[in-house]
């Protein structure tokens, strides 16, 4: 790479699209709900950082990293890969911040406390929430090794062109479904609700840390099964071993913090 390449992937990925982060603040007190113009500006920040990365990529990185042939298609492709769930999980965190911080001051304040919600559409809401992540998941896994050379475990772009877009599409429109299903039975629980879930919110973190550590378990001897291990294998299985251990402690953290509270 030239000087020339070097300083216009200076300007366009880290410079441009990250500077257009500041936009995010555009909508402020235009659309009436603070979380709504937090999550108007989340998607416009991130859709142009996204454009700044496609630009570096067909330009920049064609002929390099990415193949001269349709590299509009793979830079469009290849970027999509994180910034995608990048947006979803900024929005997801904009929207919980809108609830917690007020912004529409001159000084930023806590929000007023609200009313919580009947057990029964905290239960519906939290299920379309996690419907939503797992098809989100299972779109990145799908990119993930779409983008490793199979044989030498190195990051090999052409793979995008094997990926099974009609079972993506699916997978993400149900999801998509799913989670508008869910929040809509969420809003049609009575605010009067008397049936609680008391039992069951607490027993859920334990019962997702346990099937994470199932999962952690099969991925691992299925890994190890499969043959030579890739330095992408041995990152994966160490992260998600490092993640169900962290949940673990958490909760027993979080545990033994109520029972002295008691």
């Amino acid at each position: 790479m030239d000087a020339l390449s070097a300083a216009a992937v200076i300007l366009l990925d880290y410079i441009l699209a990250f500077t257009v982060l500041g936009v995010a603040g555009v909508f402020r007190g235009r659309l009436g709900s603070q979380g709504a113009e937090l999550t108007a500006g989340t998607v416009l920040a991130c859709a142009l950082r996204y454009v700044f990365h496609v630009i570096s990529g067909c330009t920049v990185w064609a002929g390099l990293s990415i193949p001269d042939s349709q590299a509009l298609l793979y830079s469009l492709a290849y970027n999509a890969t994180y910034m995608v769930p990048e947006t979803l999980v900024t929005v997801v965190g904009a929207i919980y911040l809108s609830k917690v911080l007020d912004f529409r001051s001159e000084s930023i304040t806590r929000t007023a406390p609200q009313a919580k919600a009947p057990d029964l559409a905290l239960l519906w809401s939290g299920i379309g929430k996690a419907l939503l992540a797992a098809a989100a998941v299972f779109d990145i896994q799908h990119f993930f090794f779409l983008l490793q050379n199979p044989e030498t475990g190195d990051f090999d772009i052409t793979g995008i062109t094997q990926a099974n877009w009609g079972l993506l599409a699916a997978v993400t429109g149900a999801g998509i479904v799913l989670f508008l299903l869910c929040s809509w039975l969420a809003s049609r629980v009575p605010a009067d609700s008397t049936v609680s879930l008391k039992g069951l919110f607490r027993a859920l973190p334990s019962i997702g840390v346990a099937a994470a550590a199932v999962f952690d378990v099969v991925f691992i001897v299925l890994t190890v099964r499969e043959g030579e291990l890739t330095s992408a294998s041995w990152v994966q299985m160490i992260l998600l071993t490092l993640c169900v251990l962290a949940a673990a402690a958490f909760l027993i953290f979080r545990g033994r913090a109520k029972r002295q509270a008691v």
